[in-house]
């Protein structure tokens, strides 16, 4: 009885060890500037001057390449602003296999100013040049054939790399607290940013 009393003792003071070993060490998201929460943590898309904006890669056929940047922006301060944007269309080249992803190569890049109204928001479209648009109709249809393949039931070989692409957005940040009624901590890219892949 003592023996069972003394296995159980241990077995309960080992679980409390690690409920609270896991409990503290547990990844968690965290503040810089002494974790001020009064301002904004993460905007849905990329704060440029006062404007928050986001951009995403969209194909169109009534575009003449058929594909165009979709831009939104959005001005939620109280008088107009202007964001002074680049675009940048990424590559990104990536082993499946790999725990590390590759480094964004910029293929296409064009540079827009956007003034927006104070609580206003704005949508543009920009064409991709007929090169790029190229790559990106290439990738999405084999993007294509894969699925339908696996939803097929066919065996899908392991690809040697795949290519993602994405808009990256450049601009001058404002340090100023803008109001966001989805206010949300987030680890990764805008998701809004949506990223096209296909494999090679």
């Amino acid at each position: 009885m003592t023996s069972i009393r003394s296995v159980a003792t241990v077995l309960g003071a080992a679980v409390l060890t690690t409920l609270v070993a896991t409990t503290v060490f547990w990844p968690k998201a965290t503040l810089a500037d002494g974790d001020d929460t009064s301002e904004e943590v993460t905007l849905d898309g990329t704060k440029v001057s006062r404007v928050v904006v986001t951009a995403e890669l969209v194909r169109d056929s009534k575009a003449k390449s058929g594909w165009v940047i979709e831009v939104e922006a959005e001005n939620r301060g109280t008088e107009a602003d202007t964001a002074d944007l680049e675009m940048d269309v990424t590559r990104t080249v990536s082993n499946p296999m790999s725990r590390a992803s590759g480094t964004p190569t910029a293929v296409f890049k064009k540079k827009e100013s956007m003034t927006v109204a104070a609580g206003e928001k704005v949508k543009r479209r920009y064409d991709v040049p007929a090169n790029v648009a190229a790559q990106l109709t290439a990738n999405a249809n084999a993007e294509a054939a894969r699925e339908k393949a696996a939803n097929a039931g066919k065996t899908v070989a392991m690809p040697r790399s795949v290519a993602y692409f994405g808009v990256a957005l450049k601009g001058q940040w404002t340090d100023d607290p803008i109001p966001s009624p989805n206010r949300r901590l987030a680890a990764g890219p805008p998701s809004r940013n949506r990223r096209l892949a296909a494999t090679f």
